[in-house]
């Protein structure tokens, strides 16, 4: 199979789960707060977007592209003629040039350089654990791999 049809075909998987997880970060975020009222967006985009309706919309939209990048994205791991650190930069690179607008935009982060660098901060935490842990459970299962065929 062609690299971009793997790209498309996990893009298109990713669309939904997007979707969901944003979903489910809005019902999470409307349990926490503690008023029994689901908050779909928040304030700052209905007011961007001159309206609720078309703050979710919007929200929808980007949580579908997100996505779609993360999963389309995967394809990069499967590069075998990259290196690992070509391929770690490249991934991290177009999630973040993916997901730091669209938070941006969609209000999930402050409009502050302050914000802005803390959830920069915060999603680049995430994204290095999450490597360490695949990294470390690829190597975990290469490590018995070659232990049965030695």
């Amino acid at each position: 199979m062609s690299l971009t049809k793997t790209v498309c075909q996990r893009a298109a998987i990713g669309v939904p789960i997007g979707i969901a997880i944003g979903y489910s970060i809005t019902i999470g975020v409307s349990l926490s707060l503690g008023t029994d009222t689901y908050y779909a967006v928040n304030h700052a985009l209905i007011q961007s977007m001159g309206g609720q309706l078309s703050a979710v919309i919007f929200q929808y939209l980007m949580c579908a592209l997100v996505g779609a990048v993360f999963s389309g994205g995967s394809a990069i791991w499967e590069a075998e003629h990259w290196g690992l650190a070509r391929q770690t930069i490249v991934h991290f690179a177009l999630v973040t040039l993916t997901m730091m607008p669209v938070a941006w935009f969609s209000g999930w982060v402050g409009h502050t350089l302050t914000g802005f660098l803390i959830y920069l901060g915060v999603f680049a935490g995430i994204y290095l654990i999450h490597w360490v842990v695949l990294s470390m459970y690829w190597r975990n299962k290469v490590s018995k791999i070659n232990q049965h065929l030695g």
